[in-house]
């Protein structure tokens, strides 16, 4: 299993030049979103469970939110 912590990321987004990825000079003010779409995927795929579920949790990097798609499907992650 490959494994990254999350500020190497934010460094390369940053890197990138997304300047919204790495927080300001107080340590706040930061935002990322990771996508997990890929058209023509698991097109079939439908789950009632989690259908256009939003789950939000606190960390030590802030906010998390986890969304699903209308089909349940794992959207993206915002963490800010």
């Amino acid at each position: 299993m490959a494994t990254i912590h999350f500020e190497e990321i934010c460094k390369i987004l940053k890197e990138k030049g997304n300047d919204d990825a790495i927080p300001d000079e107080n340590g706040k003010g930061y935002f990322v979103e990771i996508l997990f779409k890929k058209p023509g995927v698991l097109e079939d795929y439908f789950d009632e469970e989690f259908s256009e579920k939003v789950i939000t949790a606190e960390c030590d990097l802030g906010s998390v939110t986890i969304l699903f798609d209308k089909r349940g499907c794992l959207d993206k992650i915002e963490i800010c």
